[in-house]
C-alpha cells in the first residue's frame, strides 16, 4: 500500500476552518482531530432547528446539549447535560464507572449517524468560553470510538466498501500534527494500520484480516487514516486525440519571424468597379447623428473567430488560422459561443454556437491543405471541443449563471457557500437568544442577514435581539418586523404578538392589543395573542362587575334613607 502526505485534516489550524455539510465534515473524524491536537471549542452540528452543540476542552469531551435520543433505552430531553444522562444511567442499574463510557459512546454513534445523513452542517468554533464546563465526561472520544464503530458498521458493510474501492487500492494517511501514541487508539487497530501498509492491494488484505480485524479497519476508515487512493494512469498510456493536436501544432514553433510575416495576408487589391461603389457610399452616408446608427465593426479578435478560414483565398488561410489558434488558445468559452445572458446559456444555443465553431475548422475542409493548415486547423477544432464540454461541467457554468443574473438584474445573487454560513450563524444566534445573550445574538443575525438577505427569519431574529439588547428603537423594531416578507399566516401572526409584547413592554397598551387583535386575525389559534386578549377581558368584566355592586350598595343605603 502507499502512504498520502497529509496537507489536511492536520493541525489545530485546519480544524478552526472546517465547516460544511456533514457528507464533506464528517464529525466523527473531526472529533478526532480535536482529539489528537487537544483542542478546546465547541463542535455545532445543525440541520434547520435541530442544533446540537459538543463541548471540548484540551480534546476531551466536557459536555454536549441537544441529543434528546443520546440512549435508546431512555427518553431524554434535548437540554440534559452528560451529568443528568451519567446520573438517568445510574439509577437505571449502572454502575458509576460505565455510565460515563456508555454516554461517550453514544456520542460517537450519534456523530457517525449524522455523518451517513449527509445533510447537517457542521462547525468547529475554537476558544470559546462555553468549552469551559463542570459537565465534565472523564473519557476520550478515541478511547470510545472503536466501541462506536462496532455499534454501528457491520461487517458486511465495511467488507462493501472496500469491495467498492476504485482501482482496488487502500491508502494510508498518517497525520502529522501528533505522534501515534497521542491518537489513543489501542494496540490492535495500529496493527491493522500496520497491515493496511503492508498489502499489496485489496484481495491481499482480505487475506490478511482476521474476523476481529474488520472493526478496526472501519474504525481506521471513519477516522479518516485509510481511504482509497486515487487512480493515476500510467506514463505509458496511450495519448489521447487532443495530445496528438498539441504535439501537431508544436511543429509550427520552428517558424521563424520574418516565414511567419511572409504568411501573414496582404491587402487586396481593390477593383475599378468596388472604389466606384465606395465613393457613391461616400457622398450619400448622411452625416451627424445618423452615422452612429451603422453597423459596428467587429474587434480583431471577435472578427479572428468569426470567419472561416477555408473560404478564405489560399494565401489568406493559414494566417486566418493563426489569429483564430492565438484568440481561441486565450478566450473563455462564453466569449468563444457568444454567451452575454442567461438566454444564452440554454442548451439548443451553446450546441447551435458549437456546430458553427466546428465547421470553420473541421480537418475534412483542410485535407488537401500543406501539413502546417492542417496542424492549425485540428488545434483549432481541438480548442472549440474543449471550451464546449468545459461548459457541460457544473462547476464552470454555475459561478457564469451567477455573474450573468447578476449583470441582468442588478443585484448580488446568494451562492450556497455563503447561503449555508448564513445558516450556521443563524443557528448559533437562536442557541444565544434563547439563553437571553442578546448582543451576542445580535452580532451573528447581522452576518447571516448578510450572508443570505432573502430569508425573512434572519431579519426578524436580527430585529427581536437589537430591540432586546437594547441598540434598535421600539419604532425601528416595528417598521422592520410589520415589513417582513416571505412568511406564512401562521408566522406572520407569531411575529405580531411579539411585537404587541414588545408594546406592551413600553406601556404602549393601544398598539399592543392591536397587534394581538392583527395576530388572530392571521391565526385565529394564535396562543399567546388569545391569551392576552383573555386577560383584558376578564379585567373588563372583573371591572364592569365591582361598578355595579358598588352602585347597588349606594342606591340600596340612598333608598333607605328616603324612607
Amino acid at each position: 500500500m502507499q502512504d498520502v502526505g497529509t496537507e489536511t485534516w492536520s493541525g489545530v489550524g485546519f480544524l478552526t476552518t472546517l465547516g460544511g455539510a456533514s457528507v464533506d465534515v464528517p464529525p466523527f473524524r473531526t472529533l478526532f482531530l480535536a482529539h489528537r491536537t487537544k483542542a478546546t471549542g465547541k463542535l455545532w452540528l445543525t440541520r434547520g432547528a435541530d442544533i446540537r452543540t459538543i463541548d471540548l476542552a484540551d480534546g476531551q469531551i466536557v459536555g454536549f446539549s441537544g441529543f434528546p435520543e443520546l440512549i435508546e433505552e431512555f427518553e431524554g430531553e434535548r437540554g440534559w447535560s452528560g451529568t443528568e444522562w451519567i446520573e438517568a444511567l445510574v439509577a437505571s442499574g449502572c454502575t458509576p464507572e460505565e455510565a460515563p463510557r456508555k454516554v461517550v459512546v453514544a456520542i460517537a454513534v450519534a456523530a457517525l449517524k449524522i455523518e451517513d445523513e449527509g445533510d447537517w452542517m457542521v462547525r468547529f468554533a475554537a476558544d470559546m468560553s462555553s468549552a469551559a464546563s463542570d459537565d465534565v465526561v472523564p473519557l476520550k472520544f478515541a478511547e470510545a470510538s472503536s466501541a462506536a464503530v462496532a455499534h454501528h458498521l457491520s461487517q458486511s458493510r465495511i467488507r462493501q466498501w472496500m469491495e467498492g474501492l476504485p482501482g482496488g487500492i487502500l491508502s494510508v494517511q498518517r497525520p502529522s500534527d501528533s505522534p501515534e501514541s497521542d491518537w489513543g487508539l489501542d494496540d490492535a487497530a495500529l496493527k491493522v494500520l500496520g497491515v493496511v501498509e503492508q498489502a499489496e492491494n485489496v484481495g491481499a488484505l482480505f487475506v490478511a484480516l482476521g474476523d476481529d480485524d474488520w472493526t478496526y479497519l472501519g474504525l481506521l476508515w471513519r477516522l479518516g487514516l485509510v481511504s482509497g487512493a486515487a487512480h493515476h494512469p500510467t506514463e505509458e498510456s496511450e495519448p489521447t486525440e487532443k495530445t496528438v493536436a498539441k504535439a501537431r501544432i508544436d511543429d509550427l514553433g520552428d517558424m521563424n519571424t520574418e516565414e511567419y510575416e511572409a504568411t501573414k495576408p496582404r491587402p487586396r487589391r481593390e477593383r475599378p468597379t468596388q472604389r466606384a461603389a465606395k465613393k457613391k457610399e461616400a457622398k450619400t452616408r448622411p452625416s451627424g447623428n445618423a452615422s452612429s446608427k451603422r453597423k459596428r465593426r467587429l474587434s480583431p479578435r471577435r472578427m479572428a473567430i468569426r470567419r472561416s478560414p477555408w473560404q478564405s483565398s489560399p494565401a489568406e488561410i493559414e494566417g486566418h488560422l493563426r489569429e483564430a489558434y492565438e484568440v481561441l488558445k486565450q478566450a473563455r468559452p462564453e466569449y468563444i459561443f457568444r454567451i452575454r445572458t442567461t438566454k444564452d446559456l440554454e442548451t439548443i444555443n451553446i450546441e447551435r454556437q458549437y456546430r458553427e465553431s466546428c465547421a470553420r475548422y473541421h480537418p475534412d475542409k483542410y485535407s488537401r491543405e500543406s501539413h502546417a493548415i492542417r496542424s492549425l486547423a485540428e488545434a483549432c477544432f481541438t480548442l472549440v471541443a474543449d471550451a464546449f464540454h468545459q461548459l457541460e461541467v457544473a462547476e464552470y457554468v454555475d459561478p457564469l449563471r451567477i455573474r450573468l443574473v447578476e449583470k441582468e438584474t442588478g443585484q448580488k445573487v446568494v451562492t450556497d457557500k455563503p447561503r449555508q454560513h448564513a445558516k450556521v450563524e443563524f443557528a448559533k444566534a437562536t442557541v444565544l437568544f434563547r439563553q437571553k445573550r442578546y448582543a451576542d445574538a445580535l452580532a451573528l443575525a447581522r452576518d447571516a442577514m448578510a450572508g443570505d438577505p432573502d430569508q425573512w427569519e434572519y431579519s426578524y431574529l436580527h430585529a427581536k435581539a437589537g430591540y432586546r439588547a437594547g441598540e434598535v428603537s421600539i419604532e425601528d423594531t416595528s417598521k422592520a418586523i410589520l415589513e417582513l416578507q416571505g412568511a406564512n399566516s401562521i408566522e406572520k401572526a407569531e411575529t405580531l404578538y411579539t411585537l404587541g409584547e414588545f408594546f406592551l413592554k413600553e406601556g404602549d397598551d393601544k398598539k399592543a392589543y392591536k397587534m394581538f387583535q392583527n395576530a388572530l386575525v392571521c391565526d385565529p389559534q394564535n396562543v399567546g395573542s388569545r391569551r392576552r386578549l383573555r386577560l383584558r377581558e376578564r379585567r373588563e368584566v372583573g371591572a364592569q362587575e365591582k361598578e355595579k355592586q358598588s352602585g347597588g350598595f349606594l342606591g340600596g343605603l340612598f333608598q333607605r334613607r328616603k324612607g
